[in-house]
């Protein structure tokens, strides 16, 4: 009778013990997820933590004044006539150089000012191409 007590015992060893590797691994692979996770977490709040510190720094700081008198800031101003020279001595065009600063146009061109586009005119300009000589305008256009 031992015999087969300790044969009972030994199949049931073995068959728990495959059933609990079974169990175990899928569970060390998620104890192996979560630890990476958690190092990644770690990781991202030190360097939120630098970040803040940081900002925390740039807060204490004095804040930037300029150092400039007004009249060399009102000397500095770019005039009409010292944009035309640079423009063209860079050999840009209006329009070029309104893009390079960020502006799209004259306000008629969005429609956000009167005026008659191409379209409405029917490719026409609104006035004759005679009144665009120099010198004729007070021809066309009284005042």
């Amino acid at each position: 009778m031992p015999k087969i007590e300790l044969a009972i015992k030994e199949v049931i060893d073995r068959r728990a013990g495959r059933r609990v590797r079974q169990m175990a691994i899928p569970l060390r692979r998620e104890v192996r997820r979560l630890r990476q996770l958690v190092a990644a977490v770690r990781k991202d709040l030190a360097a939120l933590k630098a970040t803040a510190a940081q900002w925390e720094r740039m807060a204490d700081q004095r804040l930037w004044t300029a150092t400039v008198s007004d009249e060399a800031a009102n000397a500095a101003r770019l005039s009409a006539g010292l944009i035309r020279k640079l423009r063209t001595r860079f050999g840009l065009s209006q329009a070029a150089l309104g893009r390079l600063v960020g502006v799209t146009g004259p306000p008629w061109w969005s429609g956000s000012a009167a005026g008659r586009s191409r379209l409405e005119t029917g490719g026409r300009r609104s006035r004759p191409a005679e009144a665009w000589a120099p010198g004729r305008e007070a021809a066309f256009w009284p005042g």
